[in-house]
């Protein structure tokens, strides 16, 4: 039920953000840190301030290959953090606020 209502982990972007990287609402979105890159695709909303994005969290995919754990590296943002800095009350990763790099996916990936 949940891929219905949402088929691609989405990355909400403002649109004067988007057009800055010539991107439009859909597109694929490449996020990186210093640790990892995933691609989400762009959702386009006046909701969130120019300077940020928001992306979906838990993303894998069910009929992705088995052998690659179901491809869940690809757009899971456990992918751009890093277990080097836990935080002190719970001893987790980062996950609310990571500075990022963003741009338009290529074509090839």
């Amino acid at each position: 039920k949940l891929r219905k209502l949402r088929p691609h982990p989405r990355l909400e972007i403002h649109p004067e953000t988007a057009a800055r990287f010539g991107a439009a609402d859909k597109d694929d979105i490449t996020i990186e840190t210093p640790y990892g890159k995933i691609t989400q695709k762009a959702h386009l909303t006046d909701g969130i301030d120019p300077r940020v994005v928001c992306g979906a969290h838990g993303w894998w995919f069910p009929e992705g290959n088995p052998e690659r754990q179901f491809d869940w590296d690809k757009a899971n943002f456990n992918m751009l953090t890093s277990v080097g800095k836990l935080g002190r009350e719970y001893g987790t990763p980062n996950l609310k606020g990571l500075p990022c790099r963003i741009s338009k996916a290529s074509a090839q990936g």
